[in-house]
């Protein structure tokens, strides 16, 4: 067991201290003046409030925009695309609940606006390198 917690360790702290910076990051006031508009701070911060309800079609439609224009203008504007805004959203809110709840991994999916375990698994995987259980485990061995 040790030798699979120095592991978690290894592989995981680098990864989570560069998703908690780019948390702090995204709710700083930094973020927005270094070149984000008012209006696409306030995109960005309702994807943060809403990701778990929130498709980037719905959006683009409230906005006025076509799906794909909006998605193009999110790109140009904060270096993502409104579907990978929603994504991250999702993933950071998933490790949150992951490490502060004892929802299991599927009700954790559904929480964050995934209908399937296996979508969420391979986009939680691809985000933090690590699967959500393994995330889990080490998340709750570190607090």
């Amino acid at each position: 067991m040790g030798g699979l917690v120095e592991r978690y360790r290894r592989e995981l702290r680098p990864c989570r201290k560069v998703t908690d910076m780019l948390d702090r990051l995204l709710r700083s006031k930094e973020f927005s003046i270094h070149g984000m508009d008012e209006h696409t701070a306030e995109i960005v911060e309702r994807i943060e409030r809403e990701c778990s309800t929130i498709t980037a079609f719905q959006l683009a439609r409230e906005l006025g925009y076509n799906e794909s224009y909006f998605s193009q203008l999110m790109r140009a504007r904060t270096g993502l695309t409104s579907i990978a805004l929603i994504t991250n959203a999702r993933m950071r809110k998933a490790r949150t609940l992951l490490s502060e709840t004892d929802l299991s991994v599927t009700d954790v999916a559904r929480e964050v606006g995934y209908q399937g375990y296996s979508h969420f698994h391979k986009l939680y995987t691809r985000t933090f390198g690590v699967t959500p259980a393994m995330s889990r485990d080490f998340l709750q061995l570190s607090q």
